[in-house]
């Protein structure tokens, strides 16, 4: 197994296959990221980041989980562990705004199910990352994009790892797309 060292690298291990079921026995497929969040107090909380949709009427989950290294923590053993939990959808906190389509968890939540199994290996996204306004106000008409995750359940089965595909903006990221806060 690679020990990550590049920004990219280091983002093959900072989303999370998202397995769902639902009350109809269909089974949904999504990418979550992990995400330190920063208290006022300074603590950190680390979650894991979705959208709204991939949760949504959720009686199951499951999320992949890469085990670290038992002799070197720095680096991810190769090796993965499915953390599968019941109600799935009552254990994330949807964002405030209906039409927000984000929702999050506590990564406690799925570590606690996983206790004993060995130390997880994941890398957090920091705020730091999160672009600022100024940052936001630069951005061009056209902006090339990374997507790294799960899409319609695509994935490196053998090594729990999302698929790279890279992009560019389809809209102008400073004007609303169809009068929301939001481009494509």
């Amino acid at each position: 197994m690679i020990r990550p060292a590049s920004i990219l690298e280091q983002m093959l291990f900072a989303t999370v296959r998202i397995e769902t079921t639902l009350a109809s026995g269909v089974q949904t497929f999504g990418t979550g990221f992990f995400y330190n969040h920063e208290l006022d107090n300074g603590n950190k909380l680390q979650l894991i980041v979705t959208n709204r949709h991939v949760v949504k009427g959720a009686v199951k989950g499951s999320l992949s989980l890469h085990v670290a290294d038992t002799d070197e923590q720095a680096k991810p053993s190769g090796r993965s562990i499915p953390v599968n939990l019941d109600h799935f959808e009552q254990l994330w906190f949807n964002h405030p705004g209906p039409t927000v389509d984000l929702s999050v968890m506590l990564l406690t939540d799925a570590v606690n199910a996983v206790e004993g199994t060995g130390r997880i290996y994941l890398r957090s996204f920091p705020k730091d990352l999160i672009p600022s306004q100024a940052q936001l106000d630069d951005l061009d008409a056209v902006e090339d994009v990374i997507m790294m995750g799960y899409p319609i359940g695509l994935w490196d089965s053998a090594h729990n790892l999302p698929i790279i595909r890279r992009g560019i903006t389809a809209s102008h990221p400073a004007i609303d797309f169809c009068d929301r806060s939001e481009y494509l």
